[in-house]
């Protein structure tokens, strides 16, 4: 899955892809992030963001939770219901 992240109106968008585990656990595995800026565009693998911002990881992998695997309607969306 790939979602557009932007935290401000100004800034370039951030594009995280994330899997989601097909296990008991369904584990979200951060597997991209990208973005353009002022040295062009630059990309990193989720273990290379992980060795250099544990805690913005963190943030990602709990922004994801919050905002897709706990939403009703998000799931709802993605099962072909419009509102």
């Amino acid at each position: 899955m790939v979602e557009n992240l932007s935290p401000a109106s100004h800034a370039s968008p951030v594009t995280v892809s994330w899997n989601l585990t097909d296990d008991v656990m369904e584990e979200v595995i951060i597997t991209l992030i990208e973005w353009d800026d002022d040295t062009g565009h630059r990309h990193y693998t989720g273990d290379e963001l992980w060795e250099m911002d544990y805690e913005l990881s963190e943030d990602i992998l709990s922004y994801i939770q919050n905002e897709f695997l706990e939403s009703e309607d998000f799931w709802m969306s993605k099962s072909g219901y419009d509102y």
